[in-house]
């Protein structure tokens, strides 16, 4: 799972996945993983963000 590569190897990752949902019209859903420390070694937490991109 993305989020547990991104916390085991300390580094951003984007990963990218078909869609599954009520919105016909999205295709593709990028999700950005930012590890973030709080004792500048350890992972405690990750900020993620989330696209969705529609069909052409």
């Amino acid at each position: 799972m993305a989020n547990e590569e991104a916390v085991l190897g300390k580094k951003p990752m984007i990963a990218r996945a078909n869609y599954v949902g009520p919105k016909k019209d999205f295709m593709t859903v990028e999700d950005l993983l930012l590890p973030l420390s709080g004792d500048g070694d350890t992972v405690d937490m990750l900020m993620i963000s989330l696209d969705y991109f529609h069909r052409d």
